[in-house]
């Protein structure tokens, strides 16, 4: 990562506008805040005038490094990843088993499914963000930079006031959405006979992500601000305290709708957790609907049009897949699907959680003038991307058949033959490649191509699903097929352009960095397939010459399946894990990484 310490020298001059950055003069006085006084109303510039202590610690000379920062949140978002992770894992086999009591095991899929099908429709209303969210966190980082107080609050405002109506809106439409519901489902369909149910989940599920819209604004704050520790530790405590909730439901004796009513009030809670958090981290915050201006709405509209580009082809793309494979094949192979995806989704999750606090980084550095630093973030950014995606994607494509009948359960569960998992690896791990660099182009406001190339490889989805299922009758492989194919040859081919088009980057480097992450992974790869297909030779053997010269190890791993599996899983990711570290602690991780972890060892040593 960049060890630059960009951080150090004075502030360049504050821009008057929220727009892109640039060495626009204003008429500042000695101390650099009369420009943004003379256009604030009264009790701003009290504010403003009584918060000198705030200014002077969060003043860009006095802050630390920004590898000190990026490696502190990184670990943070690394414990939420884990515990997002645990969640995603426990998740599906408590409903399964609890269902599966209710009803029936098939049954139970298919309310599954219905939980599936309400997430996918409620994310085509994530639509109405309009990208407003990710301009909260740039514009923060970008003010907080430069100690420009009223115009982060004058930011802030014109977010949360975009975003509150985007809620509305959410909730409107959620209500609209669930009462036509039952006059546009085929009566002899998949979904009939749970129609009930599904506008339960559809109704709140849509009511939880309108408030979702609103509280973003806050979210935004505290990680524009890179207290990621506090985001951090808010998911982990709601994400424990939601598994307890819904064990103590369905142990109840409760349906679908009552988990949905139940993760609706957690919601409410957690929504107050992350505004108190907004405001321990920026004391002077203030939203203020009534300072904000039509320039203000109109430069976070700017910035949101772009991001609102690249959101719209994820969004659409997962609520068509959902309807399309319901009205096509089932509610049931829809959950068989979900569940590789929401594997893809974890890990691109974990990634994510490491690469998305340089956008801020990158905004601070633009905005700070140095041009250094961001060509290192866009280097370093795409390398580490690469590491981090890539060992993932070999363990799931690897592992997938273990790791699903260990996480699932009983082979009722057909699709355990199909390789899914391993086409959407494959697919997914060139946008996963990516996500640093998609992260340091939006803290330079010059996201806007990447949501073209979004927009374009999310029609050529569908248009791949459609035909998959309604010309070859591919089922839920084609899917999966037109789900990693499509987004991965427009990513493959646009994206190197953008990326030595804003930031200098060469195509050519890009290529050695893939090729150094691939042998980087040679020793991992070897140990998960020794591991995966030694336990399958092994297997094969015994059941070849039956008891003959078995240990009892073997005789327990062939009559108790997932015990079998536990044991593959743990010798592969333990065994790997380890290989992994190693090589990259000795050829990968950088000098300057390696000194501040040598420097926490010897201090928890002392203590």
């Amino acid at each position: 990562m960049a060890a630059e310490r960009y951080h150090a020298g004075p502030p360049p001059s504050r821009n008057s506008s929220m727009g892109e950055s640039g060495p626009e003069a204003t008429a500042e006085g000695p101390d650099g805040r009369e420009a943004a006084l003379t256009d604030a109303s009264p009790g701003e510039v009290d504010l403003l005038r009584s918060d000198k202590a705030e200014e002077t610690a969060f003043a860009p000379g006095t802050r630390r490094p920004a590898s000190q920062s990026i490696v502190r949140n990184a670990v943070m978002n690394l414990l939420d990843f884990t515990a997002g992770l645990i969640q995603g894992f426990f998740w599906p086999p408590i409903m399964l088993a609890a269902f599966a009591r209710q009803l029936a095991p098939d049954k139970a899929q298919d309310m599954l499914g219905v939980w599936d099908l309400g997430w996918g429709t409620v994310v085509s209303l994530k639509l109405l963000y309009l990208g407003t969210a990710a301009s909260v966190n740039r514009f923060v980082a970008r003010h907080r930079a430069t100690g420009d107080w009223l115009m982060l609050n004058r930011s802030v405002s014109a977010c949360g006031c975009l975003l509150a109506g985007s809620g509305i809106a959410a909730v409107v439409l959620t209500v609209v959405l669930t009462v036509l519901l039952p006059h546009n489902i085929d009566p002899s369909g998949h979904l009939y006979p749970y129609l009930d149910v599904t506008q339960w989940v559809v109704l709140f599920m849509g009511i939880m992500c309108g408030i979702e819209m609103f509280m973003s604004t806050y979210y935004g704050v505290i990680t524009g601000c890179q207290r990621y520790d506090l985001t951090a530790w808010i998911n982990i405590t709601m994400i424990a305290v939601q598994l307890v909730t819904l064990v103590l439901v369905l142990r109840a004796g409760l349906d679908l709708r009552a988990v949905v009513v139940a993760m609706f009030g957690l919601k409410l809670l957690e929504s107050f957790l992350i505004w108190r958090a907004a405001h321990r981290v920026c004391p002077t915050l203030r939203f203020q609907p009534a300072s904000v201006r039509l320039h203000d709405l109109i430069q976070v509209g700017k910035f949101g049009a772009k991001t609102f580009v690249g959101n719209i082809s994820d969004s659409v793309v997962t609520t068509a897949t959902s309807w399309l494979l319901t009205g096509g094949v089932g509610l049931a192979p829809l959950a068989w699907l979900k569940r590789s995806t929401a594997l893809i989704d974890n890990s691109r999750k974990g990634v994510f959680q490491i690469t998305r606090m340089l956008a801020p980084v990158s905004s601070e550095a633009q905005a700070l003038g140095a041009q250094g630093a961001v060509r290192r973030l866009a280097l370093d950014s795409t390398r580490w991307s690469l590491l981090l995606s890539l060992p993932g994607m070999l363990a799931l494509a690897i592992l997938y058949q273990p790791l699903l009948r260990l996480w699932l359960g009983p082979a009722q569960w057909q699709f355990y033959s199909l390789p899914l998992l391993p086409i959407l690896a494959a697919g997914n791990l060139i946008q996963l490649a990516v996500m640093g660099p998609r992260s340091v182009l939006l803290g330079l406001n010059k996201h806007g191509w990447m949501g073209v190339l979004n927009l374009i490889g999310g029609a050529l989805t569908i248009a791949a699903i459609v035909c998959s299922l309604r010309v070859f009758h591919g089922g839920v492989l084609g899917v999966a097929i037109a789900l990693a194919g499509a987004p991965a040859l427009v990513t493959l081919v646009g994206m190197p352009i953008i990326m030595a088009w804003h930031t200098d980057f060469s195509i050519r480097k890009m290529g050695f960095l893939l090729i150094e992450a691939v042998l980087l992974a040679l020793p991992f790869t070897a140990w998960l397939l020794l591991c995966r297909f030694g336990a399958a030779a092994l297997d094969a053997l015994t059941a070849r010459f039956g008891r003959l010269g078995t240990t009892h190890l073997v005789e327990t791993w062939n009559h108790h399946a997932r015990l079998g599996d536990g044991m593959v899983i743990l010798a592969a990711l333990g065994g790997g894990a380890i290989i992994l570290l190693a090589t990259y602690w000795r050829r990968a991780v950088p000098e300057v990484i390696k000194a501040q972890i040598r420097r926490l060892w010897t201090k928890a040593d002392k203590t």
